[in-house]
This record gives structure tokens, C-alpha cells and sequence, in this order.
């Protein structure tokens, strides 16, 4: 192990980090500047580490000359994890981390986010059994795409024993590294400042690095000179024991009293051989003994000499392996510092000219090249595709970038082709503002044309981040003008589409027409999945607007869809290709079937986690979980509601993803009966976003709270002004909202008659044009309220009858339950108190199955109205209860009489006695009312016929 003098309070921190129990995730840094003793430090807490059993150890060394490299310290580090682990993670993360790490003759075509989550993978797999502990010396030097990787799966590692130590350099001003700032985040990450040697421990250190002791006054002068820096101390004794005396107290040192002008000074002293091997270990990315002799830049004996001369003086160390390191990272500094700009250049581009893979080629050339050059250019774009394609987004958009500046000026379309995809890349990355300024500054350069329209749909997007819809329909008009393939033109005016809030329903089906006017064309051969987007807009705004259900059409689509998302040549999804997807379990929400929804958005939920697509994920999992609370899972509404927070938290918590995650929290508790809850949820998520569909989400939910409280006037204040601008804009079946069924109880519970007629007006067309059980349930439901609010009340328990039917096809037993609620009231009111009692006692069962304590509440009161208690297991006698038990376990009659000694056809008939004391109708409804009864907990119910519309 490592010998440390002193530094013991920096030894006990590091003994109590290394010692922490297995818990969350954490990180500490070792930081200072440099040659303070930082790597001293960590190389003795790498020892002590492996010193253990119970912990698997991975480390690197980042350099200087290696940062621009993609992914080499992820390399270094994950290198020896076992196959069998990667072997076991899903496909797209298993071929992300072969192509990051050069495996197995894995190719591109992965994004940085897919490549962080087989990152967290892999140290979930690796912490399943044993302490995981991750070191990184020189943490400043990591190169960008292996620092992307690792912060992304450190933010997400939240309850396994990984941990991260790092030594890492503070600049002269104190600052540090954006990587090594994320390393010390709260509350998981620290700093371990290292700072200045003790008196005692530079004697000691003089005496056995340099050979010499001084005496008190010389360690004083030599310690303040050094600022107790140790490297710094030994180069200043070095240099002070070859002259002849030390300066007198009042003379000046006669050397700079800075350790990069030192080395640079020592490594000058030597031979010009050694500067040349100090040279190719400073630019080659994999430095060994071989490499350095095998680079064609030196003679074979000259670079042997040269070698062992550099390592006697102590400038460079050979592994075991014959990999060579600096002893530390500043004698690279002074080596690179020390060389003249032409002369790096020139080593450069003879090390591209022999490199065997375009990474390694685009990263020398990016060095080399200083005029334009057709071949630079076409190196460095093939080399940012190549990294782009193993995840190292942020440094191909810097040499797609440099691959622009490269382009000769005759060739503006390959030069147009290269910011555009770099300014993309920047975007993907997370430097929005960087893209914008890139294209906004490169736009008038861009030759007219679909160069340009293909960087104003880009453009457009940024643009859509941060000003809103209105300022993406004016960009991708404008670009419009400057299209002319039919693929790009249909691929702007499907993007106007998606903004119907601005443009109207009308308006969005006309730019979807044009667009498949444009691909649908016989003797074409479009991209299949363009087409298959344009195809399946079409179809949701035409159900949307109440023209028509498309079954052909979206048949069609389906069947030009891939199974995932196909890829372009840069190894990106397109964005339809993307939409298309999601368009395929929206449409089946909209047509009622959940079931088939749900499959598909868990699908694509699960396909974007394993890919570590970042931005969808929260509003995959609020969708999901708004799905689930329809079918009436809450608990599973709850985990995705929980989730979606979660990803929005982790993905840097964009207004939109924020909201989305609220919209699903509000839903849940609005039905839960948590209604405080779910104001504030739908308050602040409504503060987030404008009018879009997320704010009408937030409306519902504050309607559905109002009407829960007894307000009605206030759920119509909530609620018509949304009616109001669906109608406007042609969306009233925007399926996302689900609210009409409680604007129409707000309308007649407030007395507002006009305004229930106008909703069943709308209902009535769309019953005709795209009919479907939800329509269907709440046109008749609105005609049971009109036709009761008129007096008529046989007439309104017949409609109530009718949406019932409904209701029972559309698979929303919340929506079931409400309706059982109605027909209930309405039966109390005509004095039908049996059906009465039916209606109300099925509906307090099936909120007590969803958990909606609140309603739960609500029909309670409306019982004690016709004199019937609320339906308790307490009624049921010792046999009913015992047999309500055993059946809600999904045993079988027989089995239920053998364990209660019954014969199976007594135990029927207990089972039907306990399903009329109830009020319910199968052992699925009996397993819930159990499981609600049990867990408890029920709010104020409403003592007014003021809470009722009827």
C-alpha cells in the first residue's frame, strides 16, 4: 500500500468513505491544485479499497492528451467488467456499450442517452452483490462523452452501493472542471480540499526525493516560496542544490516560482531525443513502449534511447503492461507548452496519416489542419459520425464543427450539411442556446433551398423550446418557402400539424393533406415511416375534429411502421419516426381501448428507458399513468405518477416535463379524494405551461375538484372556457383532457342550462360521425341531467339506464361509477328506492375499489337519503365473512368448501347473500371492497342537495 506522510485528517476522511456501509450512491473529490499530493492521496485509497473483500474496484487515469478522445476513460474503466453482464443487458444498451467500448466489432448507430443508461445498468448489475467503487485520477482531464455517461447514470444511481472517488486539479482561480463540479453536486457528492504539506513532512520528503537536508530556515524559505506545494517544493530543491549557494536572505530565487516554467526548464536540459518521446507520450491516445517506437516519427534506436533516458530522469513511468504515464499530469503540460505550435501540427498529422480508426484520424486532424482542405473536412465529418455514433454527442458536434470550418468555400452544401447537423448535435447535448445562435448566425450562408429549409426545421424546433407554438408554425412557414424535395416539405407541414392549438383542427388537416399529397404519389418511394406519421395525424385530428374514424388509414400506417423507431445514416431517430410510434397508442386511447394503449405506451416507455431517451420519458410515464387510472389501477397509476417526477427531476426539470408530471399527480389524488393535494399539484403544474393540452389536463383535475367539494359553479368557471376553446379550435375529442363528463354535471348542478345543451349538441354529431362508448355513455348521461333539470325525471332514469350500458363497454370504472351515481339519484328522486339502493350501493362498491374515498363519501350520503346503510363487511355473519375472505383469495367453489366445510353449492349461496349485503357483483369487485375496507379512511361526505346536479 501506498505510503502517505501526514495528511491525517484527509486519511480519516477518506478511511470513513471507503468504510460507509452499503447504502446510496455518493462521490468524493480529491481537489486542489496541482502537485499539492492529490494522486498520492488516491492511489492509497485505491489500495486500501482493494485491500477488501466485498468490493468490486475499476480505475483510470485521465490525461490531457487523451481528453479529446471520446470515451477513453469509460473504456479504462469498464474494460474489465465481465461480459456476462453486458451480455445480459437489453439489446439496444448491450450494442450502445459494445460500440462505446469497441467490442466484439460493434458498429454506431447509439445516442449518448442510451449509452448512459447501459452505464447505470452495468453498476446496478455490478452492485447486486458486492460494493462497487469507481476511481478516477486527474478527473479534469475525462474526456466529455465518458464524463456525459457517468454524471447520467450517478444522478439516477440512487439506492445501490456505488461509489465514485476522484482526484481532480482546481485552476489557478480555484475553479473546476463542469465534470468535477458534478461530482461534488449535493447531497451526494463532496469535496476533500487538499491542501499545503506540514514543515515536517516537506523534511521529510526533501531528504528522501531529493537527497538532502536543509536546515530550518531553508524548509521555511523553501515551504513559502513553494506554498507548501510538494512537487513545486522538490523541483525548487532540486534546482536550488545545483548551485553553488543558496541566494542570501533578501536575494531573489534566481528560478520562476511556478512548477509548469520549472519543468519546462528541466525537460530543456535534456536530450532532444527525450523531448521527442516526451512529445508522442503527451499526443499519442494509447501510450505504450511499442506504440512510441512503432510511429514512424523517430528511428527505432533513437526513440530507444530516448525512452530510457526519460525514464531515468523521471519523467515518464512503464506499467507493467507497457503502457507509459507521466508521474504527473503537469510534465505534459510543459511538454506540450514547451513545443511550438508547428511542430505539434506536424506530429499530428503524421500520427493521422497512420492512424487505423477515424476517431483516432479526425482527432489528430482536428489538430493538424489549419487551411481548408476537401480530405480534412471529409475525415472530420466521418470521425464526428463515427463518435456520434458511439454516444459521444458533444464531440461530434465538435468536429462536425470544425469539419464546417475545414470545408473549402466552393463547397457550400457540404459546409450547410455540417453546421446544420452540428448545431443539431449541440441541441441534443444540451447547449440549446448555442444551436440557436449557430443557426441563426449560419442561415444567411446556407445556400437556398432545402440546405436551408432542413436548417429552419431545426431551427424551428430550438426555436418551439423556448417561445412556444406559435413561434415553430411562423419558422416552418417561413421554411416552407425554401423547400422543394417532397420529404421535406411534407416533414414541415406535418410539424405545423402538431401545433392544432394554434392553427386549428381545420388548418392542421389541410397541412396533412398537402403533406400526403406531396408523398402518396405512385411511382414515389417515400420514407415509410413519414408517410406512416402523416398517415396516423391525419387520422387522430380527423377523430379529434368529429369527422370520421380511419381505420384504413391508420391499418396502413401500421403496416409501413418498423417494430422500433428506424434510424437515419447518422445513426439518429427521425423525429416522425418517433411521432409515428406514439401516434399508434394514442389512437387506441381515443378509441376507448385502453388495454391496447397501455400495452403500447409501456412498450414505448420501456424502449426509451433502455435507450436512456431522456426528454419522452416523463411524459411517457405521466401518459401511462393517466392510462392506468382510467382502467382503475391506481396503484399502478401511482408508481408511473411517481416515476414521471422522478424522470423530470433527473432530466433537468423543463417546464414541460414538470407539468406533465404534476397533471398525472392531480389526476390521481382528484379521484383518490385528496383533493387539496390535487389543487396544488394542478395549480402549479397549470403555472408552468400556457394553453396547451397540459393545461387543459390541470383544468380537468380542478374540476373534478370543484365538483367533488359541491361547487359546481366554480367546476364551469374550470371547465366551459376549455369546452369553449376545444370547440374553437375543432379538438373536442381531444381525448386527453376526459372532462366532458363533468362539465355536464357542473352544467346542470349550476343551474347553467344553454350550456348543457351546447355540450350535447357537440355530442350528438360526434355520435354520429366517430361513435364510440364514451360518446355514446355521455350523451345519454347528459340527456338523463337535461331531461331530470326539466322535470322529467322517468324519462332521465331511462337515459341514465341507457348510459349505464355504455358505460359498462367503455372500461372506466370511474366513469361507471359516476353513472351508477346518477341513475341512483334519479331512482330516489322518482321513489324507486330498491334500484335506487342497486345503483348507489354498486356505485360506493366500485369506488371503494378504485380507492376514491371521497366519492365513497358521496354515495354513503346518498344512501342514508333513502334510509340504507352503507355496505359493511360488519354485516356479514362469522360463515359469510369467512367464505367473503377465502373467495376474494381467487379460490374456486370447492376449494372455498373445503377449507369453510361446505359443499360447493352452500358456498354459492353464501357468496350470493354477502354480493347483495355489498352491493357488488363478482369476486373481483369483493377482493377490492375488502382491501378498501381494510385499509380504511374516508373524508366528509356532503350533506346538501346542493352537492348533487339532480
Amino acid at each position: 500500500m501506498v505510503t502517505v506522510l501526514g495528511r491525517t485528517a484527509e486519511l480519516a476522511t477518506i478511511a470513513a468513505f471507503l468504510a460507509a456501509p452499503h447504502g446510496p450512491s455518493r462521490r468524493l473529490v480529491l481537489r486542489g491544485p496541482a502537485g499539492i499530493g492529490k494522486t498520492i492521496l488516491w492511489d492509497h485509497a485505491v489500495a486500501l479499497a482493494r485491500a477488501g473483500a466485498d468490493r468490486t474496484v475499476l480505475v483510470t487515469r485521465a490525461s490531457e492528451g487523451e481528453a479529446d478522445l471520446p470515451l477513453v476513460t469509460l473504456t479504462d474503466l469498464l474494460g474489465p467488467v465481465p461480459e456476462g453482464i453486458v451480455d445480459a443487458l437489453p439489446g439496444p444498451q448491450r450494442d450502445a456499450l459494445d460500440a462505446a467500448l469497441l467490442r466484439r466489432g460493434a458498429t454506431g448507430g447509439h445516442d449518448a442517452r442510451t449509452l448512459g443508461t447501459a452505464v447505470l445498468s452495468v453498476l446496478r448489475r455490478l452492485a447486486g452483490d458486492r460494493r462497487v467503487l469507481l476511481g478516477i485520477d486527474d478527473a479534469q482531464w475525462v474526456d466529455a462523452a465518458s464524463a456525459a455517461a457517468l454524471d447520467f447514470a450517478f444522478r439516477r444511481l440512487t439506492d445501490q452501493p456505488v461509489a465514485l472517488l476522484a482526484a481532480a486539479r482546481t485552476a489557478d482561480d480555484g475553479s473546476a472542471a463542469a465534470f468535477v463540479r458534478a461530482l461534488t453536486r449535493p447531497p451526494d457528492g463532496a469535496a476533500l480540499e487538499v491542501g499545503p504539506v506540514s514543515l515536517g513532512i516537506l523534511h521529510h520528503l526533501v531528504l528522501e526525493r531529493v537527497g538532502s537536508a536543509l536546515t530550518r530556515v531553508q524548509l521555511a524559505r523553501l515551504e513559502a516560496e513553494s506554498g507548501g506545494n510538494p512537487l513545486l517544493a522538490m523541483e525548487l530543491a532540486g534546482a536550488l542544490g545545483r548551485l553553488e549557494r543558496w541566494p542570501l536572505p533578501g536575494e531573489p530565487l534566481p528560478l520562476p516560482a511556478d512548477t509548469g516554467s520549472l519543468l519546462r526548464e528541466r525537460i530543456g536540459r535534456e536530450a532532444p531525443a527525450v523531448g521527442q518521446v516526451l512529445l508522442l507520450t503527451a499526443v499519442l491516445p494509447l501510450p505504450t513502449t511499442a506504440a512510441v517506437g512503432a510511429t514512424g516519427m523517430l528511428d527505432p534506436a533513437i526513440a530507444a534511447r530516448g525512452l530510457d533516458a526519460a525514464v531515468a530522469a523521471g519523467l515518464l513511468v512503464v506499467e507493467p503492461d507497457g503502457r507509459l504515464r507521466f508521474p504527473h499530469p503537469l510534465i505534459a503540460s510543459a511538454v506540450l507548452a514547451s513545443t511550438p505550435p508547428e511542430e505539434r501540427r506536424r506530429i499530428h498529422a503524421g500520427l493521422a496519416a497512420r492512424a487505423s480508426t477515424i476517431q483516432e484520424r479526425g482527432r489528430h486532424t482536428a489538430i493538424a489542419a489549419t487551411d481548408p482542405s476537401r480530405e480534412a473536412s471529409a475525415t472530420l465529418d466521418a470521425a464526428a459520425i463515427a463518435a456520434r455514433g458511439r454516444g459521444a454527442t458533444g464531440m461530434a458536434a465538435d468536429w462536425m464543427e470544425r469539419a464546417a470550418a475545414l470545408t473549402p468555400a466552393g463547397e457550400r452544401d457540404a459546409w450547410a450539411a455540417r453546421m446544420t447537423r452540428a448545431a443539431a448535435w449541440r441541441a441534443d447535448s444540451g447547449e440549446i442556446d448555442r444551436a440557436r445562435r449557430m443557426l441563426e448566425d449560419a442561415l444567411p450562408a446556407i445556400p437556398a433551398g432545402d440546405r436551408r429549409a432542413a436548417a429552419m426545421l431545426l431551427l424551428a424546433q430550438i426555436v418551439g423550446w423556448r417561445d412556444g407554438s406559435a413561434a415553430v408554425v411562423a419558422a416552418c412557414r417561413s421554411a416552407l418557402a425554401e423547400a422543394v424535395t417532397a420529404d421535406l416539405r411534407a416533414r414541415l407541414r406535418l410539424r405545423i400539424a402538431t401545433e392544432a392549438e394554434v392553427v386549428g383542427a381545420a388548418g392542421a388537416l389541410a397541412e396533412i393533406d398537402d403533406a400526403l399529397a406531396e408523398l402518396d404519389v405512385p411511382g414515389q418511394d417515400p420514407d415509410p415511416d413519414l408517410l406512416a406519421c402523416a398517415l396516423l395525424q391525419r387520422a387522430s385530428l380527423r377523430l379529434a375534429a368529429g369527422t370520421g374514424i380511419d381505420h384504413d388509414g391508420v391499418a396502413r400506417a401500421n403496416g409501413l411502421l418498423a417494430a422500433e423507431p428506424r434510424r437515419t445514416r447518422d445513426g439518429d431517430e427521425s423525429a416522425e419516426s418517433l411521432r409515428a410510434h406514439a401516434l399508434v397508442w394514442q389512437w387506441w386511447s381515443d378509441l376507448d381501448e385502453h388495454e391496447r394503449a397501455r400495452e403500447r405506451q409501456s412498450a414505448d416507455l420501456q424502449r426509451d428507458l433502455d435507450r436512456g431517451h431522456e426528454r419522452p420519458t416523463p411524459i411517457g410515464a405521466a401518459e401511462l399513468a393517466v392510462t392506468e387510472l382510467w382502467l382503475g389501477d391506481l396503484a399502478a397509476a401511482e408508481r408511473h405518477a411517481a416515476d414521471a417526477q422522478a424522470y423530470a427531476e433527473q432530466t433537468g426539470g423543463s417546464a414541460q416535463n414538470r407539468s406533465v408530471a404534476l397533471g398525472a399527480r392531480a389526476a390521481i389524488d382528484a379521484v383518490r379524494g385528496d383533493l387539496e393535494a390535487a389543487e396544488r399539484a394542478a395549480l402549479a403544474g397549470l403555472a408552468l405551461v400556457e394553453d396547451d393540452w397540459l393545461a387543459g389536463r390541470h383544468l380537468a383535475a380542478l374540476g373534478l375538484v370543484a365538483l367533488s367539494r359541491g361547487r359546481p359553479e366554480e367546476a364551469i368557471i374550470r371547465l366551459g372556457p376549455l369546452f369553449d376553446r376545444l370547440v374553437a379550435t375543432g379538438q373536442v375529442e381531444t381525448a386527453c383532457t376526459r372532462m366532458i363528463g363533468d362539465l355536464l354535471e357542473a352544467a346542470a348542478g349550476s343551474g347553467d342550462l344553454d350550456q348543457l345543451r351546447a355540450i350535447l349538441a357537440e355530442l350528438e354529431i360526434r355520435d354520429r360521425t366517430v361513435p364510440r362508448p364514451w360518446v355514446a355513455a355521455n350523451l345519454a348521461r347528459g340527456r338523463a341531467l337535461l331531461t331530470a333539470a326539466d322535470g322529467d325525471v322517468e324519462s332521465a332514469a331511462a337515459a341514465a339506464g341507457e348510459a349505464l350500458r355504455h358505460a359498462e363497454a367503455l372500461r372506466m370504472p370511474f366513469e361507471l361509477a359516476r353513472i351508477a351515481l346518477l341513475a341512483g339519484r334519479l331512482d330516489r328522486r322518482r321513489k324507486a328506492r330498491r334500484s335506487a339502493a342497486e345503483h348507489l350501493e354498486r356505485a360506493r362498491s366500485l369506488f371503494a375499489a378504485l380507492g376514491a374515498a371521497r366519492w365513497v363519501d358521496i354515495a354513503d350520503g346518498e344512501l342514508a337519503r333513502i334510509g340504507r346503510r352503507a355496505p359493511s363487511t360488519d354485516a356479514l355473519t362469522e360463515t359469510e365473512d369467512a367464505v367473503a375472505r377465502l373467495a376474494a383469495r381467487g379460490l374456486t367453489n370447492r376449494e372455498v368448501g373445503d377449507a369453510a366445510f361446505l359443499t360447493a353449492k352452500s358456498v354459492e349461496g353464501v357468496l350470493a347473500r354477502v354480493y347483495g349485503k355489498l352491493g357488488i357483483r363478482s369476486r373481483a369487485e369483493l377482493g377490492a371492497w375488502l382491501t378498501a375496507r381494510e385499509a380504511g379512511g374516508a373524508g366528509d361526505a356532503p350533506s346538501s342537495e346542493r352537492d348533487s346536479p339532480v
